[in-house]
């Protein structure tokens, strides 16, 4: 996803429990700076399906349209796209198009070919829209579910969609395009947690790499890697909580520094945070104030 991007791009959930709830943070879209994505390049004149319904084939993708799905007396017409590949340290698909005038009654379901990508890669895969305004592909909250060498999903919005996944992560690292998974002490976490969910547990590709450690007064530090080249952001929820402390990384000098330095006085507040590309920072979570909490 592009070099010069909008914030966010994979959601990805960190959960500590104290008592029957507890504070949990995730990543969430901004918009500070421009993006070059790889805009979908139509090909041909595509393919015409009514209210029966059908299945259409567009290189390694197959599109199941289920009778009803198009309203009576109304077509649909599924594009032919070019396929993307890798691009800027991140590998795309082939992107599905379809026009059609009227909303569909029924999703569709789409399923892309992967042989290429490993098993981790496809676990890590996620699915994206492109934004016509934005000129963007944006990650969706609609999930892709995998069965095999075959990426799947169930859609019923259209313009553009495909699957975006990272590539190796070794190589990432080699070519300045992933981080290394930050270190923590090791020590037992506070008796108030419960648990924690770590993104990159089984998955060094992870869009973030997190470790946990305890800080004085039963506060949690969360350490946590920016593991893509584009711009993430935490946030903190429920709303009644707020970080005990946040630490924007090491500092460092030159004009993106200076940008991000901006960024953080802009955008952080008591319950969000910044995450610079490629950068590791640190938050402190404290106890809840109630065991329900």
């Amino acid at each position: 996803m592009g070099r010069r991007r909008l914030l966010a791009a994979v959601t990805a959930v960190v959960i500590l429990v104290g008592g029957a709830a507890g504070a949990w943070w995730l990543t969430r879209r901004d918009t500070t700076t421009a993006t070059r994505d790889p805009a979908p390049q139509v090909t041909g004149d595509g393919t015409q399906v009514g209210p029966d319904g059908g299945t259409v084939q567009v290189g390694d993708v197959e599109m199941q349209i289920p009778p009803g799905a198009v309203a009576y007396g109304s077509l649909i017409t599924v594009l032919p796209v070019a396929a993307i590949g890798e691009h800027d340290g991140e590998l795309f698909g082939q992107p599905v198009g379809v026009e059609h005038d009227q909303p569909l009654r029924e999703p569709v379901t789409v399923r892309w070919k992967v042989p290429q990508l490993s098993p981790r890669q496809r676990a890590a895969a996620v699915l994206t829209r492109w934004d016509p305004d934005l000129r963007m592909w944006r990650v969706s909250d609609v999930r892709l579910s995998v069965d095999g060498d075959t990426l799947v999903a169930s859609l019923r919005d259209f313009s553009f969609w495909d699957w975006a996944a990272s590539a190796s992560q070794w190589t990432g690292e080699l070519l300045g395009k992933r981080v290394d998974a930050p270190a923590c002490s090791g020590k037992p976490l506070p008796s108030w947690v419960r648990g924690v969910v770590d993104p990159d547990e089984d998955l060094s590709a992870a869009a973030l790499r997190v470790c946990f450690e305890p800080d004085r007064d039963e506060i949690v530090t969360a350490r946590v890697a920016n593991n893509r080249t584009f711009t993430q952001r935490l946030q903190l929820k429920p709303d009644h909580a707020a970080w005990a402390w946040t630490w924007a990384g090491r500092e460092e000098f030159g004009p993106k520094a200076v940008i991000y330095r901006t960024a953080h006085d802009v955008f952080d507040s008591d319950k969000s945070f910044l995450l610079p590309p490629l950068a590791e920072v640190a938050v402190g979570i404290g106890r809840p104030d109630s065991p329900d909490r």
